[in-house]
């Protein structure tokens, strides 16, 4: 089932592609990312969220792509 995402490895790694490619390649690159979850399903609307969460991280956090959005998952896993 493309919605079921029972342990969050796909919001994981959504919110790290995300926030690398804001990293490296910038609005022109995210913007190009999010392209790809543009039709509006439910599933693409959830993964569009993770993608905005990764950008977030590598704007607002300190620390590597992968420590910033393990900690949003593992802080996302303690309230499940």
């Amino acid at each position: 089932n493309h919605n079921h995402d029972g342990n969050g490895g796909n919001a994981f790694r959504h919110c790290l592609s995300a926030c690398q490619i804001a990293e490296i390649c910038g609005e022109n690159g995210t913007r190009y990312w999010n392209s790809r979850e543009s039709d509006g399903t439910g599933a693409n609307q959830q993964d569009l969220a993770n993608n905005h969460m990764g950008e977030w991280a590598n704007q607002r956090l300190r620390g590597s792509c992968w420590e910033k959005c393990m900690d949003m998952w593992m802080g996302w896993r303690a309230l499940v």
